[in-house]
Parts: structure tokens; sequence; C-alpha cells
């Protein structure tokens, strides 16, 4: 490192005086330059090892997410499997069962009008009340579903002279 003499005196005597002054502006941007390029390697330096850091940080997040796109993967492929064995149970179960409704149709009871498909079909029970004359009491109680019903009709039901209904409407269907 050359240093610079404080004084002129202390120069040796081959250097001419206007010399100096150049040497002294020179030195000064010589340092200048110098600090400047330390702080340029500095900050180089910091930024590299910024670089590196997050190309860890990325690593890591990419092998986080590998694992959790592989974690969902199995979990995806356990529940798809548990399905599979509860639809072949299922399936199973299912081939098991006798035939229903049977071959020869079914019936259901209506709510007044059956769903298409089925045909209405309707039963009903009215006894006389004369040929129940000698019985005072009937045991007969008031029902409705749908629009099939048990009924008593008239005042002081169920005593004799008192009509009663059993009416059924059902939709069935044949097979």
């Amino acid at each position: 490192n050359f240093t610079m003499p404080e004084k002129a005196e202390d120069l040796p005597p081959t250097v001419p005086v206007e010399e100096i002054s150049v040497t002294e502006s020179l030195e000064h941007k010589l340092n200048r330059m110098s600090d400047t390029l330390l702080d340029i390697v500095d900050t180089l330096d910091k930024t590299t090892r910024k670089l590196e850091y997050l190309e860890q940080k990325q690593d890591q997040l990419k092998k986080q997410h590998v694992l959790d796109i592989a974690n969902t993967v199995d979990k995806t492929a356990w529940n798809l499997q548990q399905l599979s064995q509860k639809h072949d149970q299922l399936k199973k179960e299912h081939d098991n069962l006798p035939d229903w409704p049977s071959k020869s149709g079914f019936c259901i009871f209506a709510d007044f009008d059956c769903p298409k498909g089925f045909d209405s079909h309707r039963g009903y029970i009215t006894p006389n009340a004369a040929y129940h004359r000698f019985q005072t009491t009937y045991n007969v109680k008031n029902v409705y579903w749908g629009s099939s019903f048990i009924l008593c009709a008239g005042n002081n039901c169920p005593t004799a002279g008192h009509t009663f209904q059993l009416v059924i409407n059902t939709c069935c269907k044949q097979n």
C-alpha cells in the first residue's frame, strides 16, 4: 500500500510539487473506488446468501408439496378401495335378496290418485245395521289412511242401527 506523505518536504527530492496534487487526487479516487468495490462485494455476498436461503426454502416447499400430494393420493386410493369393497359387499347382499316385488305384482295403499303405471282397485264392506240389530255396541274405531278408511256413520257410534264401513283403496302393479 502506498501512503502519501503529509508534507511536501517529506517527498523524495525527485518528485516535483505539481505531481503531488495529482497523486493525492488519484489516491482519493482509488480509495473511493476501493470502498465502492468493497460495498459491491458485500452486497453481492449478502445477495448470494439470500439466494441460497431462498433456494433451500424453495426445495423444502417442493418436497413438502410432493409429500402432501403423495398423502392425498394415498388417502384417495384407500377411500376408493374401501368404497369398492363396500360396493362389492352390497352387490353380494343384493344378489342374495329374494325377488321383490313378487313376479305376480304388488299393491300399495292409494292416496287418492295412483302413481303412473299402477291401476286403482277399490273394495268395501258396509254391514246392514238391521242384520246386527241384537248387538247394542260395536268395537269400531274410525281411522283413515290415504283414501282408505274404517268408519262408523251416524250419531252415538258405535251402537246398533248405525252404518259401518271398511273401504280399501289400493294401487296395484302387475308384472
